[in-house]
């Protein structure tokens, strides 16, 4: 949520190269596939050790994330498969990242990562999913404090500045807090619906 406006920025920036590639024939589905290739690679350095590499790839792979979007605009493809596509792809390249950062934490019998880093990926797991369900039986549900923009950002700068365990507790603690935030607007949205059918 808090990084929306700054997404659409980025996005304007992004666009004279987006309709370079779309020029040549790139489709936004092999963009969505290259960065998850990419965060794949990221977390393989993740675990090797070279977090400030892991965080520069991530970067490369958040803007992957952008561009498949802006050409699927461009091009006039913006299609359910597509956006279908573009999530399924981000909770893998999301797992590919931690999954890299608990390997490093059991590799080095750091027991304090790796139980952080797994309520991290419990809570990223919990805000996508309570997303997907939510909006099953509601029209929206995209409230909330750590979405995925948030996590990665946090991770990056938690990476570069060498603290990657306080990254990962922020993002453990705001993650679970935005799963129950939605919960929590599930739960009064569908109370209005019930109380507007009994009406």
């Amino acid at each position: 949520m808090i990084l929306k406006r700054f997404k659409k920025y980025t996005e304007r920036l992004l666009e004279p190269l987006s309709k370079t590639l779309s020029r040549r024939g790139v489709n936004p589905n092999h963009i969505t596939v290259a960065g998850a290739a990419v965060s794949l690679l990221s977390g393989i350095f993740y675990y090797k050790g070279s977090h400030l590499l892991g965080a520069v790839l991530l970067i490369v792979a958040g803007l992957c994330d952008l561009l498949d979007g802006n050409i699927a605009r461009v091009n006039q493809k913006v299609s359910p498969f597509g956006a279908f596509l573009d999530s399924t792809v981000d909770r893998y390249s999301d797992m590919f990242v931690l999954f890299g950062i608990l390997g490093f934490a059991f590799k080095n019998q750091d027991a304090s990562l790796f139980w952080i880093t797994i309520l991290a990926l419990m809570g990223s797991f919990m805000v996508s999913y309570t997303r997907a369900r939510a909006e099953c039986i509601i029209e929206r549900c995209d409230v909330g404090i750590m979405e995925r923009p948030e996590r990665m950002v946090v991770l990056i700068a938690a990476s570069i500045l060498g603290v990657l365990e306080a990254g990962l507790l922020v993002i453990a603690v705001f993650a679970n807090i935005t799963a129950i935030q939605r919960i929590h607007y599930t739960y009064r949205q569908t109370k209005r619906l019930e109380e507007k059918r009994d009406v």
